[in-house]
This record gives C-alpha cells, sequence and structure tokens, in this order.
C-alpha cells in the first residue's frame, strides 16, 4: 500500500501527540498533517491534495467538528473522504447523531494501536476500490455519452 495521507483535526496537543504515535507504532505508511481548529481544516481540504482520511475531533475552538463534518459531507468534492470521529464521550447518541451526519466512523479518545491497526488498512482498501472505479468510469466516458450510443 502507498502512503496514506490523513488529517487529524485537533486542538489539544496532548491528543495530536498520542494519535501520532498510536498511527507511528501501527506501521503502516502514513503522512500526518494537523489543523488545530475548523477553519484551518477547511483550508487544508480544500486544496487541490486532499486527504484520504480524516481524523476529527468534535471540540474545536471557533468552527466545532459537528460544523466541519456537515461541510464535509455536503461537498460533492469532498464527501467521499472517510470521517473517523474522535471524541472523550462514549455516547451512545451522539455516535447516531455523527453517523446521521456521513461520519463513518466513531472512537473514543485515546485512539489506541488496536484501533489504528484496523482503521488504516481498511481506508488503505476503500481508496484501492474507489480509484478502481474511476478508472473504470473514465475508460467508459461519460454517461451522457454512453446513453447517446457512444459505448
Amino acid at each position: 500500500m502507498k502512503t496514506l495521507s490523513v488529517l487529524l483535526i485537533e486542538d489539544n496537543e496532548i491528543d495530536a501527540e498520542i494519535t501520532r504515535r498510536v498511527i507511528t507504532a501501527s506501521g503502516i505508511d502514513v503522512s500526518l498533517q494537523v489543523a488545530r481548529d475548523g477553519e484551518e481544516a477547511l483550508q487544508v481540504l480544500l486544496q487541490r491534495e486532499r486527504p484520504k482520511l480524516i481524523l476529527l475531533d468534535l471540540r474545536l475552538p471557533g468552527m466545532d467538528g459537528w460544523e466541519v463534518l456537515r461541510r464535509v459531507k455536503s461537498n460533492t468534492e469532498l464527501c467521499l473522504i472517510p470521517v473517523a470521529v474522535l471524541t472523550g464521550q462514549s455516547d451512545s447518541r451522539l455516535m447516531l447523531e455523527c453517523l446521521e451526519l456521513g461520519g463513518n466512523m466513531y472512537f473514543v479518545k485515546p485512539i489506541t494501536q488496536s484501533d489504528a491497526a484496523s482503521l488504516l488498512p481498511a481506508i488503505g482498501k476503500y481508496w484501492s476500490v474507489m480509484e478502481r472505479l474511476q478508472a473504470r468510469s473514465d475508460e467508459r466516458g461519460p454517461p451522457d455519452a454512453r446513453a447517446a450510443g457512444g459505448r
């Protein structure tokens, strides 16, 4: 698997460092970028090179994680990026709300080595499948051309 780019959106230095160490210890080749708040995260996400995974804390200064999640999942350029919500609360109601907004996973902080070991390879496989589907779609051409007999 090639390097997996991950955006960690976390304002707490200690939590960010714990997450960084756990990801490093997983042995998976990860490029980790950290954004300290929602506004910074959206600036990073709107750049040309987008991460393959977002690790999102819900409690952020300024624009909170809930709003970041809403914006990511409502943006056609970003909505396919998996979002793993990281929170200090083990609350099933919060987990359901995150999933309803489009969050893909929910972890109670601190993230563990076991969490990373199961999460990161799955994300790599997800993007491998997405790239193959995109390649097939590109080979076939746009849907309008196929409908007009341009197979």
